[in-house]
């Protein structure tokens, strides 16, 4: 039933449910209620569709989306001073571990670190510092190729 008062409403049915849903609507009370709600809807569908926004509110909301992207930094977990800071205060830890001798008083008793454990310690270090300045550069790339490419 519904089906049929949506086709009548679309102008798609067929004469003989053209003249069905006539019938209907002169002989059935629940027909004809169900007919006018549907009505309304399609109405109100029907309005909606042609409320547009006009194009200088799409050209701004575009430009203002944009700028607003333009804007954002990228996410970074640490800034690169931090990052910097934290290898200078592990690589004091581990010379001060070498170099610390104790006295014959203290319980603590340090690993000795023999010179292929500070060979591995720099290399990892430098490999680290290499792939920041490696991610730096790409990041960089990115960004300026997008501001070109936006400038176009």
């Amino acid at each position: 039933m519904e089906d049929l008062i949506w086709k009548y409403l679309d102008d798609t049915c067929t004469t003989e449910e053209l003249e069905l849903v006539k019938q209907k609507l002169k002989s059935d009370e629940h027909f004809l209620m169900a007919y006018e709600s549907l009505s309304q809807i399609d109405s109100s569908l029907k309005a909606a569709a042609m409320a547009f926004p006009s194009s200088t509110y799409a050209e701004k909301l575009t430009t203002a989306i944009v700028k607003e992207y333009e804007s954002k930094k990228p996410i970074s977990i640490l800034p690169l001073p931090w990052i910097i800071g934290c290898i200078v205060i592990t690589l004091t830890g581990v010379f001060a571990a070498i170099y610390y001798k104790g006295t014959s008083g203290t319980h603590i008793t340090m690993p000795v670190i023999d010179g292929k454990i500070m060979e591995m310690t720099s290399w990892v270090t430098i490999c680290f510092l290499l792939l920041l300045l490696i991610d730096l550069g790409i990041r960089k790339t990115k960004v300026l190729r997008r501001h070109s490419a936006s400038m176009i």
